[in-house]
């Protein structure tokens, strides 16, 4: 064998050596990564825009309010996620007093703060690489916001829904009744008096409000509250989404399974 030949064994030989080192070296930093311990904050501390990922842990409570405050731990959320997923975080030092507001696009999956940095103008205005530009009105209708509050529980859900069955009136379509509170007393104003409201049959035993905000409204005039994991989370959106309510609790429960951690 040629000595040409024994030094391009020798150097392909190296360098399939220093690939095979560099894919070990990468799973095991993979590895590490992955298995970072859990470390909630307690305080937003970065720009809404910075897309660092970070820890969140909501913990049951049957209240906001200290004198009826009792803790259920075993209702507990973990997630990690971007920080630029957060539009809104509260925490006291003890645990059962979580508020958190999460948002993202529902065409590309990406946090919503960061398409509304790129469609802003002026000193808040951000270019960010694979970010695209979606015009502020549209921006709105394509959001999902999800919220969730350490009190909000399966039980606050299953007390609504008996309160519910006295407020059904006509079938509207797309799965909705009416929600009818004329010569029904215990049946409340609707949050927005201009606006309109709808009982949603969520299974067998679960009914659930949505509220809306009127139709000219531009923004995001939609909500319910769903069961998710022990806790009553609200989903807010688009009220051009109202027919496919039952896709926007998808599309949140998907969301949050995607970012619990584990």
């Amino acid at each position: 064998m040629s000595s040409v030949n024994v030094a391009m064994k020798r150097t392909s030989l190296f360098f399939f050596s220093y690939l095979a080192a560099a894919s070990i070296i990468c799973i095991a930093a993979m590895g590490r990564t992955s298995a970072q311990p859990f470390n909630p904050i307690r305080e937003l501390t970065t720009w809404y825009t910075d897309r660092s990922v970070i820890d969140i842990e909501i913990i049951g409570s049957t209240s906001l309010v200290r004198q009826t405050h009792k803790l259920e731990p075993e209702r507990t959320l973990r997630f990690r996620l971007e920080r630029a997923y957060i539009q809104f975080f509260r925490a006291q030092k003890e645990p059962g007093f979580e508020l958190a507001t999460f948002g993202f696009d529902m065409e590309t999956g990406l946090a919503d703060s960061l398409l509304s940095a790129v469609a802003l103008s002026g000193r808040f205005h951000e270019d960010l690489p694979g970010v695209p530009h979606v015009p502020q009105l549209e921006r709105m209708r394509r959001s999902l916001l999800i919220s969730l509050e350490s009190d909000s529980s399966m039980r606050s859900l299953r007390n609504l829904s008996d309160s519910l069955r006295q407020c059904r009136g006509a079938l509207v379509g797309n799965a909705l009744w009416a929600y009818e509170r004329r010569g029904r007393p215990n049946c409340y104003p609707p949050a927005f008096p201009t606006g309109s409201q709808y009982v949603a049959p969520f299974d067998d035993e679960l009914l659930l409000q949505i509220q809306c905000q009127e139709q000219s409204y531009s923004g995001i005039g939609c909500g319910l509250r769903f069961p998710f994991k022990g806790f009553g989370v609200e989903v807010r959106f688009h009220r051009d989404h109202l027919p496919k309510w039952r896709e926007m609790i998808d599309r949140a429960k998907s969301f949050l399974e995607s970012k619990q951690y584990r």
